[in-house]
């Protein structure tokens, strides 16, 4: 951004913001999302006047989300919809979703997405529970199986038939790719695998549970599968593997589980329920027509 943009992109703040700092933070901001899409920093205008700007970010290459809208003029929401139509008309172009929240402070971006022609196309649930101490309450023929003694075509074909019918992956990656899919959505280490697990009914696969211990230091983890193969859904042994992902999460010193699912499996959202997590959030994917 040229200094006259930088100039302009400031131009709306208060002259007590604007130290060297201040400007130091957007600048290295600026340097490390200019080089993806110019859309993240938008600035609206009128009579040569600057009156609202935009940041944003894509966090894929068709995921983008808006972070803060700012406006200086008396109806905020005539500039909102600006931008919020500039977004469609771009985002239509190129197949681009923007990913907003349920949240009250994300609710004049719904608004605004709304209004400038956005259609809500999916939706997902956002979960947390303690899981410090937990211990499965269930006790049953399912028995778990560490991955590390299985070699990578038979954990790709467990993989596959524990996901198929479902939308976790199907479209997306390719069948003999999902192992190293999972692995890149965790940690990305080998070790984070020593906590993943087959079950098995008598000496047959069912299905997969993968715990993964988030690496900010945080004491946080989520479950990045617990799916069961097509043929024995709806016998209860989805909430069995759940509980177990908990239990082997709690074993590695995670203090809070975060889990999330599609706002329609309410197969998962009961089991949710079932394990006392709150409901804590949702995510909205929002698409052009």
């Amino acid at each position: 951004m040229p200094s006259t943009e930088f100039d302009l992109w400031f131009s709306i703040d208060d002259e007590s913001r604007l130290s060297e700092q201040y400007k130091l933070k957007f600048n290295r901001r600026y340097s490390k999302h200019s080089n993806i899409d110019k859309r993240c920093f938008l600035l609206a205008r009128s009579d040569e006047r600057v009156v609202g700007r935009l940041f944003g970010m894509f966090l894929e290459d068709k995921i983008y989300s808006i972070e803060t809208i700012d406006t200086v003029c008396r109806d905020s929401e005539v500039v909102n919809n600006a931008f919020g139509k500039y977004l469609y008309a771009s985002f239509s172009a190129d197949g681009i979703e923007v990913l907003s929240w349920g949240r009250e402070s994300e609710e004049y971006i719904n608004r605004l997405l709304k209004h400038s022609g956005f259609v809500v196309s999916n939706e997902k649930v956002f979960v947390e529970r303690n899981v410090n101490g937990y211990s499965s309450p269930y006790s049953s023929q399912i028995n778990f199986r560490p991955f590390a003694g299985f070699d990578s075509e038979y954990l790709e074909a467990v993989l596959n038939k524990s996901v198929a019918g479902t939308d976790l992956f199907g479209e997306v990656v390719a069948p003999n790719r999902l192992l190293d899919r999972l692995k890149s959505l965790g940690d990305g280490s080998e070790t984070q695998m020593e906590s993943w697990e087959i079950a098995f009914l008598d000496s047959i696969p069912v299905g997969v549970v993968l715990p993964s211990v988030y690496d900010d230091g945080d004491e946080e983890g989520t479950l990045l599968i617990v799916a069961v193969f097509e043929n024995v859904r709806g016998e209860g042994y989805g909430k069995i593997l759940h509980a177990r992902g908990l239990e082997v999460l709690g074993q590695n010193n995670v203090e809070k589980y975060m889990g999330s699912t599609e706002s329609n499996n309410l197969a998962m959202q009961r089991i949710f329920r079932k394990h006392n997590c709150e409901f804590v959030d949702k995510q909205i994917y929002f698409a052009t027509m």
